[in-house]
């Protein structure tokens, strides 16, 4: 599941670095000059990969999957790490077991029964991070992590590249989970490096943050008006009250409006426009007068199985 990874492979860490063997390992490869300091670096490609050669060490960019499976379809799985690992320092002459991960993505992709296009809005706000609509999916970003959700054939087809048999005519979703940096602190170890990407107590760790972001989405939820639910004249307002939200677009839709009219003046204070919101989310989230809709159940049961495969 381990996707885009960045590596730093440090001159004191790998106790030198054999330039030429590195360099002869490339294709593509251009000398560029450091203009502050006149002094000339590498960049060259490894398959997919893009490679820095530096005075004080080289860096390693790209996917891995696709780098050890030649296939931007399919999944590295935990047990094909370690080869992978392996591989790629054979082929660059260096121990990049004991290289710093500065970027971990974490990914999986699924073929869903309904276009991806109508699950997007059924994904709602996540804390500290901000939602951000595409083209094609839904962003959720921070300065340190990003999520996700894009169609996987729309992205091939955008690229001009080939479309597995499998995945031809499907809708297939893809889920990323992007740690930018600061990984240590995320993970609460003195290093992330190469060789912790294959220890399984760390990758379960991984998986698990890729679950756990996912669930604390705010996901919109349906109203579901059945007359034994309807027990006081408190139930009839509520369950009004949410049927006007969603003939208003529903929360996300609202909040929107809300934060514009925030920035218009319109509010008198923070507060006002806080309670508003806890109310609409209270609203849109009422137990006994909502349910899941089953494209979220649909797609959280497979969430939940890609992890649960690992325990």
């Amino acid at each position: 599941m381990y996707d885009t990874v960045h590596f730093w492979l440090s001159r004191e860490t790998s106790k030198g670095i054999p330039t030429k063997e590195v360099i002869n390992s490339l294709s593509n490869i251009s000398a560029i000059t450091n203009l502050e300091n006149s002094r000339d670096y590498f960049r060259g490609h490894l398959d997919n990969l893009n490679v820095g050669i530096f005075e004080s060490g080289v860096s390693v960019k790209g996917s891995i999957s696709k780098y050890y499976l030649k296939d931007n379809f399919a999944t590295l799985l935990f047990g094909e790490v370690k080869p992978c690992i392996e591989m790629l320092s054979d082929k660059l002459h260096l121990p990049m077991h004991k290289a710093n991960i500065h970027r971990l993505d974490i990914a999986q992709h699924f073929i869903l029964q309904h276009p991806e296009q109508v699950y997007y809005p059924l994904l709602g706000k996540s804390t500290f991070y901000r939602r951000l609509e595409q083209n094609n999916g839904v962003y959720y970003t921070n300065t340190n992590r990003q999520l996700l959700f894009y169609g996987k054939v729309h992205e091939q087809k955008k690229k001009g590249q080939l479309i597995p048999p499998l995945y031809a005519e499907r809708s297939v979703l893809r889920y990323e989970y992007r740690f930018l940096q600061r990984l240590p602190s995320f993970f609460n170890v003195a290093n992330v490096t190469g060789a912790l990407l294959y220890d399984l107590d760390f990758f379960c760790e991984a998986i698990t943050k890729w679950e756990t972001e996912y669930l604390a989405i705010r996901k919109k939820r349906i109203l579901t008006i059945e007359l034994e639910s309807l027990q006081t004249i408190k139930d009839f307002e509520q369950a009004l009250s949410i049927s006007g939200l969603n003939a208003l677009g529903g929360e996300l839709a609202i909040i929107s409006q809300i934060d514009l009219a925030k920035q218009a003046g319109l509010f008198k204070n923070k507060m006002q426009v806080k309670r508003l919101k806890d109310k609409i989310k209270q609203l849109s989230n009422t137990p006994r007068l909502t349910s899941h809709n089953e494209l979220i159940l649909e797609l959280s049961n497979k969430i939940t199985q890609a992890v649960s495969c690992y325990y």
